[in-house]
């Protein structure tokens, strides 16, 4: 189990007054949550500044989980963009 399929197991078990308390006071695993969330917005702010393709010879094998993810991760070459058309 990964941390993304713990946190919501914890969620769908943890009394609601509980969850209620973590979430005033920004405790638990409420604030993974919200930190994951953060990061996300700021990958997808940043992420159309680059060019990012499968380096070449990289092998995508699904990972077995709920979440599906990459197995070894994925290979990635980044490049800044040139086009000034923002």
């Amino acid at each position: 189990m990964d941390e993304a399929e713990a946190v919501l197991f914890y969620r769908h078990v943890t009394p609601i007054a509980w969850l209620r308390l973590q979430t005033y006071l920004n405790i638990g695993h409420h604030k993974k949550m919200t930190k994951a969330q953060q990061m996300k917005a700021v990958v997808a702010a940043v992420l159309p500044r680059f060019r990012v393709e499968v380096a070449p010879g990289a092998v995508v094998k699904p990972k077995l989980s709920i979440i599906l993810h990459m197995k070894d991760g994925l290979k990635v070459r980044v490049y800044k963009r040139q086009d000034d058309a923002r």
